[in-house]
């Protein structure tokens, strides 16, 4: 199962021109959404990782000299002398100028010598902490941006992935990406800044042992890196990408199962499945972690090989420092040797950086590709040009010669649709299966408009509404409500974010819910983990979130299979209660249950091929021929079964 965004014959990567190109332009969507967060992380990464490590070599090899220098007999000339050239035409050296009187004693420059290195190590530890809490502060802005992107999505969208792989992409894809995005777009900034300061410092180090050295061992240190970075971009990204490609498959795989699995345990228990489903589990870990090992052993040798250079690089200075040290005793000073030593490992880091661009961006290119995808889509749900936040909206509804499909080349749901309801009431929207029911509560909360006529909401069109002023007055409680672990209060606020505890507790007592929740969860319930509804049975989660639904008090409710979940000897109890809550409001019902249905609603509208078929009140259309009927009758004949 290829990850979305045409990852499917991927497998050979290659930083293209365009792939690049993306790559830059994500970089700056990264700093567009968190400047500070980025510019925080670019100086403690170069006060951290450029400044103390290129500067503690030098600072040390300073410190080496002055040791060197106290330990000196006073009186004495300190070594390395200082030579000057020949005259012209005379060839002889100047003599040494002798230096400044010793002391004879070592101890106070190495006692500040061991003190720098011991506080060198919090100080720079302090400024990883810092720089990581920079770096997951960018993801967490990331990561927030996406998930209120995806959660606004009109419902195509989410029909695009199943929920496992949805939850991954916001999670773990999503954390992959931020990660690439900075490792490719902000280090190597960082990385040619501390490139060009090593170069420059080991330059200066070297004119101290001999000026010819310079150039020689500047082009074997680059050409070491050219090196490391050709090898790992002949082989190592195209087989890290494709392992990489492979792994997310499997945690997609992985994804699936388990959301099959906690979605519906009864079906796979009544069909003594779980022994299939911890098999088929078992066989997608196991080659997950196949995968996984052998994404660690190429990285491993990824990693030896671009190691190599470096240590090469090290030799061949260590050999100057030594053909220096034996044909010309005394010319150079220690500090130099230890300040060579300590700067080319960190010349080098750049150049392994780079070389590891390729295998890093094919590592992480899948998630990329995902979070690109994601970030990319446009929510078709927007205000249209002239919407208008509309206030006093009275509590009448009316459809007017409404056409729709939900594609072109589609059959129509609707043709020519038209009705109104009597307001306020309860009204069942009754249709058979497939016919428009859950389709028209879509349209008057613009998930979807019209492609023709309008839907009425207080006299006004759906479309002149801002989405806004729209959702403020215009309620569904799904078929599956939304909850979460968090306490019951807050389960709640997801009605409305300022509803204080007594405007709760003042309509769960309306709503009948009250008691109940004190008998499910204890005493003062809304401070009580809600644990997503587990205390709760199906007919008195739905009476939640029709309580919910009320805290806002919208002028119109849609109901969408209300009894779903709902035991009779629940369902039927709740209909007072449920009515005198929705009392005021104009109700528009679908449910499966039309005995339940005529009972709660007073009045129907009855839908066929996408038309109008019947109105009226339950009474009216149960006396007599006609779609209402047909499907009542149906449902309460033995052996039969409907789903209007």
């Amino acid at each position: 199962m290829p990850p979305p965004g045409g990852m499917a014959g991927d497998a050979e990567f290659s930083l293209t021109k365009d792939r690049i190109r993306l790559i830059g332009s994500l970089g700056m969507k990264l700093i567009r959404l968190c400047p500070l967060y980025v510019a925080g992380y670019v100086v403690l990464s170069l006060i951290g990782q450029t400044a103390i490590p290129l500067l503690i070599p030098i600072f040390l090899g300073q410190l080496t000299n002055s040791v060197q220098v106290a330990a000196q007999p006073k009186g004495a000339v300190s070594q390395p002398a200082a030579a000057t050239e020949g005259a012209a035409g005379g060839g002889q050296s100047a003599p040494a100028a002798p230096s400044t009187p010793a002391t004879g004693d070592p101890a106070p420059p190495y006692l500040f010598w061991l003190l720098v290195t011991v506080l060198a190590f919090p100080v720079s530890i302090g400024f990883r902490i810092s720089q990581a809490r920079m770096d997951g502060m960018m993801e967490r802005q990331v990561r927030q941006t996406l998930y209120e992107k995806v959660i606004r999505q009109a419902p195509e969208f989410f029909h695009r992935y199943n929920p496992g792989e949805l939850a991954n992409m916001l999670t773990q894809s999503t954390t992959e990406a931020q990660q690439a995005l900075r490792s490719l777009t902000v280090d190597p900034v960082l990385q040619f800044v501390s490139l060009g300061i090593a170069l420059a410092l080991i330059a200066q180090q070297l004119r101290k042992i001999n000026p010819g050295y310079l150039w020689p061992a500047v082009g074997m240190m680059v050409f070491s890196g050219l090196g490391s970075f050709w090898l790992v971009q002949w082989k190592g990204d195209k087989a890290v990408g494709e392992l990489q490609r492979q792994s997310q498959e499997e945690r997609f795989a992985l994804a699936g199962l388990a959301d099959s699995a906690v979605k519906s345990p009864e079906e796979i228990q009544a069909m003594d499945a779980e022994g299939f489903f911890c098999e088929r589990h078992d066989q997608s870990l196991l080659r997950l972690t196949k995968l996984k090992v052998r994404q660690g052993f190429t990285l491993e040798l990824l990693n030896s090989a671009i190691g190599l250079p470096t240590q090469i690089v090290l030799a061949c200075l260590y050999g100057l420092v030594v053909y220096q040290a034996v044909h010309k005793p005394g010319e150079v000073a220690p500090g130099v040797f230890i300040t060579i030593a300590g700067l080319t490992p960190q010349l080098m880091q750049p150049f392994k950086s780079f070389a590891m661009l390729g295998v890093m961006a094919a590592a992480s290119w899948p998630a990329v590709q995902v979070v690109t995808k994601l970030l990319g889509e446009e929510n078709r749900i927007k205000d249209l040009p002239g919407a208008r936040d509309i206030e006093d909206v009275k509590p009448t509804l009316e459809a007017r010669q409404v056409h729709f499909a939900y594609a072109p080349g589609l059959p129509k749901v609707f043709d020519d649709l038209t009705f109104s309801v009597p307001s306020p009431g309860n009204t069942g929207l009754v249709a058979r299966m497939g016919q428009g029911k859950t389709t028209f509560f879509r349209l008057a909360l613009r998930f979807y408009d019209p492609n023709a006529g309008e839907i009425l909401l207080g006299g006004h069109p759906t479309t002149a509404f801002t989405l806004r002023s729209l959702r403020r007055y215009v309620v569904i409680m799904s078929q599956f409500p939304a909850f979460f672990h968090d306490t019951v209060r807050e389960n709640f606020r997801l009605g409305r974010a300022d509803a204080s505890d007594a405007e709760i507790q003042a309509l769960c007592e309306k709503t009948g819910l009250w008691n109940k929740l004190e008998e499910a969860v204890g005493q003062n319930p809304l401070d009580r983990q809600f644990a997503a509804g587990m205390n709760l049975s199906g007919g008195y989660k739905k009476l939640f979130a029709l309580t919910r639904c009320l805290l806002r008090n919208p002028t119109f409710l849609f109901l969408d299979e209300p009894t779903t979940n709902m035991s009779n000897d629940e369902k039927y109890v709740l209909i007072p209660l449920m009515r005198e809550a929705c009392k005021g409001k104009t109700v528009i019902v679908v449910d499966h249950d039309l005995s339940w249905l005529t009972q709660f609603c007073d009045y129907f509208v009855v839908l066929d091929r996408g038309r109008i078929a019947q109105q009226g009140t339950g009474p009216e259309l149960l006396s007599r021929p006609g779609v209402l009927k047909e499907l009542y009758d149906l449902a309460h004949t033995p052996g039969q079964t409907s789903a209007p």
